[in-house]
């Protein structure tokens, strides 16, 4: 809960919690997402989210992942990076607002693979 302080030095906006990210494909449709889970901290307007899914059955899926349900509205996102299981590090995540992000590969082509994905991003709300 926050409690507004007065004082520009007071931390009074702090917050831990977890969301479950909605993951769909830029184009066609994935069969399967068998599982997705995430978490945050939230100091004041700056959002650090983490989350895993795991795309067990890539279906039609093509071009960017598209990872939905931020647990707070972005304004920008402006730090993010992406890492698939069996590639390494492979995307940026990056959206202008709103409460969803997209991984590509840096050159901005088709990622989606069946398989682990990590993803830690850096917003402000």
């Amino acid at each position: 809960t926050q409690s507004a302080s007065t004082d520009a030095n007071t931390l009074d906006d702090y917050e831990e919690g977890s969301w479950t990210p909605t993951v769909t494909s830029q184009l066609g449709s994935i069969t399967t997402v068998s599982s997705s889970s995430g978490n945050y901290t939230k100091i004041g307007r700056l959002v650090s989210i983490r989350c895993n899914f795991v795309i067990s059955n890539l279906g039609t899926g093509a071009g960017a992942l598209i990872v939905n349900g931020l647990p707070f509205s972005a304004a920008t996102i402006t730090v993010g990076v992406a890492e698939n299981a069996s590639i390494g590090v492979v995307g940026a995540a990056e959206t202008n607002a709103g409460t969803l992000f997209y991984i590509s590969k840096y050159d901005g082509t088709t990622l989606i693979a069946n398989n682990n994905y990590n993803a830690s991003i850096v917003y402000f709300v």
